[in-house]
């Protein structure tokens, strides 16, 4: 246990030392990565636990992102405007939740997807949110913390805001999958109908699971506003929505930790096929051969890897401690024979 510990705090120490140590374009990348994170692992909680596979949850992300700009261009502070934009996305995802819950399957992916472009297109068509194009000039003020004040305009210091805000996002999702909740949810996916015959109000949980999802799905949307400096309607497009889905998959749905794997591979393969002109083809293929071949996405693969070596550590060990057997049963009997 300790051992997991010293590595997470090497690994956080490493994530503090990123502005210092790196310029500002791997800093806005690194940014940019953390958001997609913890708008997968949002995604993950209905999708795994709750057993809900949801295609319209760029709607709580966009829904997010206008909110904090919203509120950042009222002049509030950085964490008031993202734990507003969460309560926001919780009142629209109970809205999309509860029409969505009344089917089941491929039936209820469809209408989360529908419901999700019926925000996308009351964004698009309102004029008071910038239509098509978007607000932009989104400038959050200064911290002031104990009089000492921190521009998180600039990108390198705004890192540590997504960074923290991250961390503590995921920190609440771990608890809650691993919840009394997390388990009634669990229980759910499995069998709604048994579940429902112990006295457990599906429904009701259900909506509850669909209320975190969204607020952390929202507060994901809120830290893109300020680092862009721009939001448009593309952040509630459907493509979006496919976006945590394909992340989910191939770091491994089975897996908390699916979704920091996911957006890893993800962001290595995008950065490395972006020039190809064909990174989307890349994309397609590999999401074709982790569903066919690697179900598990590729923490599943690291786990049967580890496996392995280890089983074939532990055939090596009591091979060696059969030969030693037989080294000393020869021993012996030749000790006999010389007697």
């Amino acid at each position: 246990m300790w051992k997991t510990r010293l590595l997470l705090f090497f690994i956080l120490l490493l994530f503090l030392l990123v502005p210092y140590v790196m310029n500002n374009a791997f800093t806005f990348r690194l940014s940019e990565l953390l958001i997609l994170i913890l708008f997968a692992a949002s995604f993950q909680f209905i999708a795994r636990t709750a057993g809900m596979f949801s295609l319209g949850h760029a709607a709580f992300y966009g829904i997010g992102a206008y909110a904090s700009a919203f509120f950042i261009q009222k002049g509030y502070s950085i964490y008031i405007a993202i734990l507003l934009a969460g309560v926001i996305a919780v009142i629209i995802s109970q809205v999309i939740g509860y029409l969505s819950l009344k089917s089941t399957g491929i039936y209820f992916a469809m209408l989360t997807l529908s419901l999700a472009q019926v925000v996308y297109l009351i964004i698009y068509r309102t004029p008071a949110l910038g239509g098509q194009d978007g607000i932009p000039g989104i400038l959050a003020k200064p911290l002031n913390i104990f009089g000492w004040e921190f521009d998180i305009s600039r990108p390198e210091n705004y890192y540590f805001v997504i960074l923290i805000t991250v961390i503590l996002s995921m920190g609440i999702l771990f608890y809650l999958t691993n919840s009394s909740l997390g388990h009634f949810l669990r229980s759910i996916r499995e069998n709604s109908v048994r579940t429902s015959a112990l006295g457990i109000h599906v429904k009701r949980y259900q909506m509850v699971a669909f209320g975190i999802s969204g607020f952390f799905g929202g507060v994901a949307g809120s830290l893109l506003s300020p680092l862009e400096g721009i939001i448009t309607p593309e952040t509630l497009a459907w493509t979006q929505s496919a976006l945590p889905l394909i992340i989910v998959l191939i770091g491994g749905i089975n897996s908390f930790w699916g979704p920091v794997v996911g957006a890893i591979t993800f962001e290595i393969f995008h950065v490395i096929t972006l020039n190809s002109g064909a990174s989307n083809m890349y994309l397609g293929i590999i999401l074709l051969l982790t569903v066919l071949v690697f179900p598990d996405g590729v923490i599943g693969v690291s786990k049967r890897l580890t496996a392995i070596v280890r089983k074939t550590r532990r055939n090596k060990s009591i091979g060696e401690i059969g030969e030693l057997k037989g080294v000393g049963k020869h021993g012996d009997s030749t000790a006999r024979r010389s007697i």
